[in-house]
């Protein structure tokens, strides 16, 4: 679809619209032919207002118009009858009406916990995202559900405490629906000493910013952290420990993640050095599926790494994905009965998203994709079937190009919530980033900004 604005918001402009077309590009006024299809969202001044409307016009026929008037000058205004005026024309030209209303934003959660926070009840702020935002009566439950377990996480704030995360940027394979910074390298590949190298040397080059600061959480992420061996594993620990108070550690996660690398070796190491969390992601439990993901292990090898990981105590969260390639709503539902029966203590159930860097983004036209119908199917019952099982949400967030629309969500068994995914998401905590490609959150508790460094993805620069 091809959009035609007047103005200078041009991300709330396409954002909404992306809502209901898988592509949107903006149209240059010389481009408006006789038989163009588009859509239009203008400015106009009016004695110190301004009207913001939006139509579709076909052929030159104009489809519907909705407007609003908002005072010149105020920027959020502006934004917010943008989005809501293109929301609306769009929903009656479409037949679609997203779940999620006007929200386009990765943390939903961040702001109903704003509001309770400032004191709203929860029917205030369920009015509040119904009828501000549109947002559906469904996923205002799911926000409720949510917040439940997660707010007491995270209030009252405890500006002494802050996080750290490890980038262990190397993975066996590349998954098809991956776009993280990684590389593919066999274990005990020596360009993966010389990272571990570099990421200690990241670890002492901070420490001294922190020296004031407790360690509430410590995460190994990637990529996959289990390429790295027992050996160089406590090495990076030992670096962390020495430059850091951990003293008070209370939570500490190890992303296993791929199942043909978990192993007694692996386990033990994990414990050795205090680990209390690993996930294992199986993503999902049909063969044909993890070969046509580009993973390099079979179902059979899940069962033996969460048998192996049940006999040393550790919380374990498994990844499921919905909507992977060539997989059926009755696939999907099939997989995560399998998981549910193994146990884990948290599951985190994703919706595939189709991401630019990712081979499938690139190469969508050779891959079965469920359509987003049956995607909106697979996530309803899969909720269903993890409340039906014991488990509770306890965090969640969005993506771009998330298949349907939809979200992804951690469930727990009551009491084993994590800790760092709840601080990821919420980010009114301080979080250092050690690693290729991470991103190191720095929450500033006077004046609520948080300001974001990244470095950079590349290995060899990273490691110089």
């Amino acid at each position: 679809m091809k959009l035609y604005i007047n103005h200078t918001y041009t991300y709330q402009s396409q954002h909404i619209s992306m809502l209901f077309f898988s592509r949107v590009d903006i149209l240059d006024i010389k481009e408006i032919g006789e038989d163009a299809v588009y859509i239009t969202s203008e400015i106009t001044p009016v004695n110190g207002d301004v009207i913001i409307s939006a139509r579709v016009v076909e052929r030159g026929q104009t489809f519907g118009d909705e407007t609003m008037r908002v005072e010149a000058g105020d920027d959020k205004a502006i934004k917010y009858a943008i989005s809501l005026t293109l929301f609306k024309i769009l929903s009656k030209y479409t037949g679609k009406r997203p779940s999620w209303g006007i929200l386009t934003g990765v943390r939903p959660t961040k702001r109903y916990h704003a509001l309770k926070y400032q004191g709203m009840s929860k029917a205030q702020i369920r009015t509040y995202f119904e009828t501000h935002d549109l947002v559906t009566p469904e996923k205002v439950d799911l926000l409720e559900q949510v917040s439940a377990h997660s707010y007491a996480h995270i209030f009252p704030m405890d500006d002494t405490k802050i996080s750290l995360y490890v980038g262990i940027a190397f993975c066996p394979s590349k998954c098809v629906y991956c776009s993280f910074t990684t590389n593919i390298k066999d274990k005990g590949d020596d360009v993966i000493e010389q990272y571990v190298g570099a990421v200690i040397r990241d670890i002492k080059l901070h420490a001294a910013r922190y020296k004031d600061k407790s360690i509430q959480t410590v995460y190994f992420g990637g990529g996959t952290p289990s390429m790295l061996t027992g050996e160089q594993i406590k090495r990076i620990d030992d670096a962390l420990r020495c430059h850091y108070n951990m003293n008070d550690l209370e939570e500490y996660t190890f992303e296993a993640g791929r199942p043909e690398l978990i192993d007694d070796a692996l386990l033990c190491a994990l414990k050795a050095i205090g680990v209390t969390r690993i996930c294992i992601n199986p993503q999902t439990m049909h063969d044909h599926t993890l070969k046509a993901i580009g993973r390099t292990h079979d179902v059979a090898e899940i069962r033996r790494a969460f048998a192996c990981a049940a006999r040393y105590d550790f919380i374990v969260n498994a990844d499921v994905i919905v909507g992977l390639v060539g997989e059926t709503v009755e696939e999907s539902a099939s997989s995560l009965s399998e998981i549910i029966e193994l146990s884990p203590e948290n599951i985190t159930l994703h919706t595939l998203s189709l991401k630019r860097g990712s081979i499938l983004h690139h190469r969508l036209d050779d891959y079965e994709v469920m359509p987003e119908n049956d995607v909106r199917r697979a996530v309803t019952l899969g909720h269903q079937m993890l409340l039906d099982a014991g488990y509770v949400p306890y965090y969640m967030y969005r993506q771009k190009y998330i298949s349907g629309n939809l979200e992804n969500v951690g469930y727990t068994k009551k009491g084993c919530e994590s800790i760092y995914n709840i601080q990821m998401i919420e980010e009114r905590q301080t979080v250092v980033a050690f690693g290729a490609g991470t991103t190191s959150k720095f929450y500033n508790f006077d004046d609520d900004i948080l300001t974001r460094q990244h470095t950079t993805k590349n290995i060899s620069e990273y490691m110089k």
